[in-house]
């Protein structure tokens, strides 16, 4: 496995890098370091004498000296479990730059914190998080808070062909015994509207609606079955949820609830607009989940 750990030295990337250390993870996995600068000494002005380029020149070593101080204290951090890790300074847009280095090393795995140095706290999450959870080309393991002992694991699944790779993913990772992993699978009431419309005709549409929720909450009893089957053989401790509602309200409350130390969920794995629209449930949960989130991408 490849992993890429993005970095700004904030609490929440040394959060990130605290995760790392004690994540389970496959013991022949690979570690990149990144950390980019927003500002790669574009102009600062209109001037172009030799005053202000010699200023340009002065920031961008102060800033290029900061990063590279940090990233070798994190390498030596990571140092003795992950050995040889691989550090990346790059300028530009930090969401754009992570996407980017993803893609270019092959990552399976982006780790980052939910929030970084700068900007409004809130923006940021929906900023560098969410646009690295929305684009990259792989998982994406977003932290939220300082990590613990994993020992509760909020898996969500639906009927999509993305609930066998959320499965897979976790048959891959070597698991503490004593974590608990429950899967959840919301079933969506779907509303009608009976203005103008007969009382038989209502009576049939509330039969007609209440068994469809009846054939799709047994579909998803199949499909959490067959995953808590795969997940036994591997040693693991399951159990099972079905619950009616609005899937990212739900999965966010259960989170709550349950004081889960990770929530698990799916991406459709698709760009531009349709990832956009069709992967709102994942943001939301990377949103408003009260700890770390792992979006799984096939």
């Amino acid at each position: 496995m490849k992993v890429l750990l993005a970095t700004d030295g904030s609490r929440y990337a040394g959060w990130a890098v605290e995760l790392l250390l004690q994540f389970p993870l496959p013991a022949e996995t690979e570690v990149t370091l990144l950390t980019a600068l927003g500002w790669g000494g574009e102009a600062l002005s209109n001037r172009e004498d030799n005053l202000h380029r010699q200023a340009v020149a002065m920031v961008r070593k102060t800033n290029e000296a900061a990063a590279q101080e940090l990233v070798e204290g994190i390498r030596k951090a990571l140092a003795p479990r992950w050995g040889d890790v691989g550090t990346w300074i790059k300028y530009g847009a930090p969401g754009a730059e992570i996407v980017e280095a993803a893609e270019a090393m092959g990552a399976d795995l982006v780790i980052l914190g939910a929030k970084g140095l700068s900007g409004i706290k809130g923006f940021l999450l929906g900023s560098v998080a969410q646009k690295v959870v929305r684009y990259a080309p792989c998982s994406v393991l977003v932290v939220k808070r300082k990590p613990e002992a994993l020992t509760k694991i909020l898996v969500a699944l639906d009927r999509s062909a993305y609930a066998s790779t959320v499965v897979s993913f976790l048959e891959d990772l070597p698991l503490p015994e004593m974590t608990m992993i429950t899967l959840l699978s919301i079933v969506e009431r779907r509303r009608h509207f009976a203005a103008g419309v007969s009382f038989n005709a209502r009576v049939e549409l509330k039969k007609a609606l209440d068994e469809l929720y009846r054939a799709e909450r047994e579909a998803l009893e199949r499909v959490q079955m067959k995953a808590a089957n795969r997940l036994q053989q591997k040693g693991q401790k399951v159990e099972m949820e079905i619950r009616g509602g609005h899937p990212s309200g739900e999965i966010i409350r259960v989170a709550q609830a349950g004081g889960f130390d990770l929530v698990v969920v799916g991406s459709k794995g698709l760009t531009g607009i349709k990832r956009f629209l069709l992967g709102s449930v994942s943001q939301k949960i990377v949103k408003y989940a009260p700890c770390s989130v792992l979006v799984v991408r096939p």
